[in-house]
C-alpha cells in the first residue's frame, strides 16, 4: 500500500452469531405525550450568574439551563452522548442522554431522580429558542446503574422520523424506530443482546439502507473474551428490526471500539475504527451480500503511533461528465494519541488500498479527540472536534480540493484555504465532548455537544 504523508506542524473472531434468542423486544413505551417547553426565557442566566460565554460573530451557542438542585442526593446530568440531525422544516433535533443520579435509597420518595436515560429534543425552530418538546423515548431501569441511551448515533427515515441506535447496559444493543416527527409513538427492538454472547456493548454507528432498513456497526467483547472488544455490523430485515420478521445478520467486521459507517451506493458498509492491539486506523468493507461468518476485509490506512481513536467517516462521490456516481472515496477525520494532534485521511480508492493522503491537520495542543462530520454533504470538509488543552470546542473546514484535476489535490491538502477557529471557548467550563454537527440548507454547521463542567447539553449554530 502506498502512501503520501504530509505533516504541517512540527484477531478477528470467526463465529457463527446464534441470535435466534432475541426475538422481538417487547419494549415498546406507550405514546406520550411530549413536553413543550420555551426556551427563549431561560437559556441566559443573569449577568452576574451567566453561564455561557461570549463568542465570536462567527457562532451562537446557548444550552439547556440546568440549575443546581436543592436536593443534594441529586446530580443532574443532561446531554452527553448526543446526536444532532436536522427536520424537514430546517429545524435541529438532538437525541442526548439523561443521565441524573440520585443516591437516595432505590423505591424510596427521592429515587425518582434516577434517570438513565433516551431523551429527543426537537427544536421549535432553527435556533431552538421557542416551542421545543422533550420525549423521553426510552428509560432506564428501577435501580440507577441500569442506564439506557448511552453511545447515540440518529438519522432520520424517508418520512422524516427519527430512528437511533443506543446502548443499554442491561439489554445491549437497541434501535428505536419513532413514528413520529417528536417520537410521542416508537417501536424499540434489541438488535444485539448482552448475557448470551455479546457483553460490554460500546460505540454504535447507524445507516439506512437503500430499503429503508437499518446497518449498524457497534463494538463489543465477547463473553468468551471480555478483556478483547471486536466490531461487529449488523443489518436488520425489515425498518423497525423487528426480529419476528427476520433476524438481524451480525458478522464480525474489525477488532477495538470506535468504530463509524457509511453505506456506499450499492449498500456495501464501510467501516472506519480504531485497532486498539495494533493501535492503528483502519478500515473495513462489508459487502451488502456477505453473510459468512468471516470477518469484512480490513486494511491499515494510518499505522504511525497511536491512531485513529474518535474517528469520523464521510464517503466522497466522485462523477464522471455525465453526472454519474463512479466510485465513493472514504474521508475520515481522527485523532493522533501519539502527538495529540487531529488528522485526516482521503482514501486512493473506496477500500482504502493505495494511495491514501495522510495530513495533520491541527497540533495546536492536545486536539483532536471526539471528532464529527456531517452526513450527505459531499461538496463540504467540516469537522468538529474537541480541544482537549483548553477544553473547547472546535471547528475545521478543508479546501475542498480539485479531485478531477489531471493531478489530482485531496481535500485539506491546498493549506491556504483550511480553516481551524473556536466554536465555544467558554472560559469557564470544559465543553465540546460527546459532540454532533449537521450542515443547514446553506452550508452552515450546527453542532450539539456537552458542556461537562455544567452537565448539561449545548448546541453551537454557525452564523
Amino acid at each position: 500500500m502506498n502512501t503520501i504523508r504530509i505533516t504541517l506542524i512540527s484477531l478477528f473472531a470467526t463465529v457463527a452469531l446464534p441470535l435466534a434468542g432475541c426475538s422481538q423486544l417487547p419494549t415498546t413505551l406507550p405514546n406520550e405525550e411530549a413536553q413543550v417547553i420555551d426556551l427563549s426565557s431561560v437559556v441566559e442566566a443573569p449577568a452576574s450568574e451567566a453561564r455561557l460565554s461570549t463568542q465570536a460573530l462567527a457562532w451562537q451557542t446557548t444550552g439547556l439551563y440546568n440549575p443546581p438542585s436543592s436536593d443534594p442526593k441529586m446530580t443532574k446530568d443532561l446531554g452527553e452522548f448526543s446526536a444532532v440531525v436536522l427536520n424537514g422544516a430546517g429545524n435541529p433535533v438532538i437525541a442526548y442522554y439523561d443521565g441524573t443520579r440520585s443516591s437516595h435509597a432505590p423505591g424510596t420518595s427521592g429515587d425518582t431522580y434516577g434517570n438513565g436515560d433516551l431523551k429527543l429534543m426537537v427544536c421549535g425552530n432553527p435556533t431552538c429558542t421557542s416551542g421545543n418538546t422533550f420525549t423521553t423515548v426510552d428509560r432506564g431501569r428501577t435501580l440507577f446503574t441500569e442506564d439506557v441511551g448511552k453511545h447515540i448515533s440518529m438519522v432520520l427515515d424517508r418520512r422524516g422520523f427519527p430512528v437511533i441506535s443506543y446502548v443499554s447496559e442491561v439489554d445491549g444493543l437497541k434501535l428505536a424506530r419513532c413514528l413520529n416527527l417528536t417520537c410521542t409513538g416508537r417501536s424499540i427492538q434489541v438488535v444485539a443482546p448482552t448475557g448470551s454472547y455479546f457483553d460490554n456493548v460500546g460505540q454504535t454507528s447507524l445507516a439506512l439502507n437503500s430499503g429503508n432498513k437499518p446497518v449498524i456497526s457497534f463494538a463489543a467483547s465477547k463473553r468468551t473474551t471480555p478483556d478483547s472488544v471486536y466490531l461487529y455490523l449488523a443489518r436488520c430485515a425489515d425498518s423497525n428490526c423487528d426480529s419476528r420478521y427476520g433476524i438481524p445478520t451480525i458478522k464480525p467486521a474489525g477488532r477495538g471500539r470506535g468504530n463509524a459507517l457509511a453505506l456506499d451506493k450499492n449498500d456495501n458498509a464501510i467501516i472506519s475504527h480504531h485497532d486498539a492491539v495494533t493501535q492503528d486506523l483502519k478500515v473495513a468493507r462489508c459487502l451488502r451480500d456477505d453473510t459468512s461468518t468471516y470477518p469484512c476485509p480490513t486494511v491499515t490506512v494510518d499505522s504511525v503511533g497511536d491512531v485513529g481513536q474518535y474517528n469520523a467517516l464521510k464517503l466522497v462521490p466522485i462523477k464522471d461528465l455525465s453526472g454519474t456516481v463512479t466510485k465513493e472515496i472514504p474521508f475520515i477525520s481522527y485523532y493522533d494519541a501519539t502527538n495529540g494532534d487531529l488528522k485526516i485521511a482521503y482514501c486512493g480508492d473506496i477500500g482504502c488500498t493505495r494511495n491514501n493522503f495522510i495530513l495533520t491537520l491541527d497540533s495546536a495542543g492536545d486536539v483532536g479527540r471526539f471528532t464529527a462530520q456531517p452526513r450527505g454533504n459531499a461538496s463540504k470538509f467540516a469537522i468538529s472536534y474537541y480541544d482537549a488543552t483548553n477544553s473547547n470546542l472546535k471547528f475545521a473546514v478543508c479546501d475542498p480540493g480539485q479531485l478531477l484535476a489531471k493531478t489530482p489535490v485531496m481535500p485539506c491538502q491546498d493549506t491556504r484555504y483550511n480553516t481551524l477557529e473556536t466554536a465555544d471557548g467558554d472560559v469557564r467550563a470544559d465543553v465540546g465532548q460527546n459532540n454532533s454537527m449537521v450542515l443547514d440548507a446553506s452550508g452552515k454547521a450546527i453542532i450539539s455537544y456537552y458542556n461537562a463542567t455544567e452537565r448539561t447539553l449545548k448546541w453551537a449554530r454557525q452564523q
